[in-house]
C-alpha cells in the first residue's frame, strides 16, 4: 500500500480490489456468501468432488454378500465402460448414503433391495430420491434373493412416499435396448449358472417416458431378483450370462449419461450450492 501512495496512485488499490472482485468467479462467490452448518459444509464439498466425473454409485443393502456383488458387479461394469465406451468413469465406486449425501452429482445409481432390506428410509431421504428421479436421474432398483412379498411391496417399503411415476411392463421395442448395444432384452433370474432368457417368468418394469420432452428416458428400471451385480461380477454364472448383464446395464449407464436431461454444468452447481446452504 506504501508503494501505491508513494506514487500519488491512492485509488490503484481500490481498483486493484475491485478487478480482484470480479476476477472470483461465481462459484467461488456462491460458497463465501454464508457460514453453513457441518451438514451443508459436507455436501457442497461433495458436489465440488463429485461434478465434473462420472462416477457410478450404488445404495448399499443391509445385506453383507450384497453389497460384496454390488461392488464387484459395479466395478466390472466401470471396466467395461471404460474398454468399450467413450464414457471413461471414475474409478470410485460411491456408496451413498441417503441421510448425510447429496444425489445432485450423480447420474447412475444402483439399489439392491434384499430381503433383510424393510426399513423404509427417511422423509429428507425420500425426498432426495424425489428430486433425482425428477430431475432425470436413473435409478436401477434390483430386488434380489427370494421373499414372500412382491417386487412392488419390496420397493414400497424401502422408498416411502417417493412416487415413480407411471410403471409399465419393459418391452424389447424399448429404447434401453438399442441406446449402445443392440440386444433383445434384459437378462432373466439366472438358475442353475444358466440364463433362463430375457423375458420368461417375472417382467422387467420401466417408468413410461414423457413424451413431452425430446430427450426423456425412462428414470426408474425395476428387476424382480434379477441379480444383476451378481452377473456382472461372474459370481456363479457362465461368461455368456455375464456379457449379457453387463451390456444390459451398460445400456442403462449410457442412456443416463447421453439422454438425459440430468446434466451438471456449473449453473447446475451453483444452483446445488445455494440450495444446500438454505437454512
Amino acid at each position: 500500500m506504501s508503494t501505491v501512495t508513494k506514487y500519488g496512485l491512492p485509488g490503484l488499490a481500490s481498483a486493484f480490489a475491485i478487478t480482484m472482485a470480479l476476477a472470483v468467479t461465481p462459484m467461488e462467490q456462491a460458497l463465501a456468501q454464508t457460514t453453513p452448518d457441518a451438514a451443508q459444509t459436507a455436501q457442497r464439498q461433495q458436489v465440488l468432488r463429485y461434478a465434473n466425473g462420472n462416477f457410478l454409485a450404488y445404495i448399499p443393502s443391509i445385506n453383507a454378500q450384497a453389497n460384496d456383488d454390488t461392488k464387484n458387479g459395479m466395478g466390472a461394469l466401470q471396466e467395461a465402460l471404460t474398454k468399450r465406451t467413450t464414457l471413461d468413469p471414475d474409478s470410485e465406486i460411491v456408496a451413498l448414503n441417503l441421510d448425510s449425501d447429496t444425489l445432485i452429482p450423480f447420474k447412475f445409481i444402483y439399489w439392491p433391495i434384499a430381503p433383510e432390506d424393510t426399513n423404509t428410509i427417511s422423509a429428507e431421504a425420500q425426498q432426495k430420491i424425489q428430486d433425482f428421479i425428477s430431475q432425470g436421474g436413473v435409478i436401477l432398483f434390483d430386488t434380489i434373493g427370494t421373499s414372500d412379498a412382491s417386487v412392488e411391496e419390496r420397493i414400497k417399503k424401502v422408498i416411502g412416499d417417493v412416487n415413480l411415476g407411471i410403471i409399465e411392463t419393459f418391452n424389447k421395442d424399448h429404447a434401453l435396448n438399442i441406446s449402445y448395444y443392440r440386444i433383445e432384452g434384459f437378462p432373466e433370474q439366472y438358475r442353475n449358472n444358466g440364463l433362463t432368457g430375457a423375458f420368461n417368468s417375472r417382467p422387467i418394469y420401466v417408468q413410461r417416458p414423457d413424451d413431452r420432452k425430446a430427450e426423456s428416458i425412462s428414470s426408474v428400471i425395476i428387476g424382480d431378483q434379477r441379480e444383476w451385480a451378481r452377473a456382472m461380477a461372474g459370481r456363479g454364472v457362465y461368461p455368456e450370462a455375464k456379457e449379457y448383464a453387463l451390456k444390459s446395464i451398460m445400456n442403462v449407464v449410457l442412456s443416463a449419461y447421453g439422454a438425459g436431461n440430468y446434466k451438471l454444468d456449473q449453473s447446475k452447481i451453483l444452483e446445488t450450492l445455494e440450495r444446500v446452504q438454505r437454512p
